[in-house]
């Protein structure tokens, strides 16, 4: 039984001793509404969140790995012709940098806290668009140091459904019901682009098949 009390003991010790990973959090266009689903509209914009708990230095990547990196964009705010200023946030310390790479079959971005300055909260932000219909994965690795791989510590997989803005004013609303009413009752679509993307299933036809599947975005907004 003390064996038992000894070794549960050592684990909470060594437990409470490795610092939490940071997480990535997913949020709406404006950064601040939480998404609540993953399926999302191609064109929606999103805004990914690296927070940590912890003030200690580190850094890590967010990226794009095939066969994900044609269905969405990933960007970083203010170039200033070396780091993305604007993607650092002031909770990641003195110092801190985000840079953009790309490799065969990867494009991503490699983050880096600050050595001093660094405090818990939200350090990093980067902006994810939708671009193609289907499924994508971003994943978040941290940097294993000196030369170790890297380690997975976090990942999102969205879903892109075709778009219901089909007026790209960035809110599904009536204007694209509009857009969808011109096509009612097609029933030789060749290809959605023919009809503004009204043939949600592409089953040929644009009817109340189509219409339900619109009205699952109403007032949806993807800017």
């Amino acid at each position: 039984m003390m064996k038992r009390v000894l070794l549960l003991a050592l684990c909470m010790l060594v437990n409470a001793s490795v610092p939490a990973a940071p997480n990535m959090n997913v949020f709406r266009a404006d950064g601040e509404t939480p998404l609540e689903y993953q399926e999302i509209m191609v064109g929606t914009q999103l805004t990914l969140v690296i927070s940590n708990d912890n003030a200690d230095y580190w850094s890590g990547s967010v990226a794009l790995y095939d066969p994900n990196i044609p269905m969405a964009d990933i960007t970083g705010r203010e170039y200033n012709g070396f780091s993305y200023d604007g993607s650092c946030l002031p909770a990641s310390g003195f110092g801190s940098a985000v840079y953009d790479w790309t490799e065969q079959g990867v494009r991503g971005f490699d983050l880096y806290a600050g050595y001093t300055g660094v405090t818990a909260g939200d350090w990093f932000v980067l902006d994810y668009k939708a671009v193609q219909v289907g499924e994508c994965t971003v994943q978040m690795h941290e940097h294993n140091m000196p030369d170790g791989p890297a380690i997975l510590i976090d990942e999102q997989t969205f879903i892109h459904v075709p778009t219901r803005d089909f007026n790209a004013d960035s809110v599904v609303d009536y204007s694209d019901l509009v857009v969808m009413s011109r096509y009612w009752g097609q029933t030789d679509v060749a290809d959605p682009s023919d009809v503004k993307g009204a043939d949600l299933n592409e089953d040929g036809a644009v009817d109340m098949n189509d219409l339900l599947l619109f009205s699952c975005y109403w007032l949806e907004k993807t800017g």
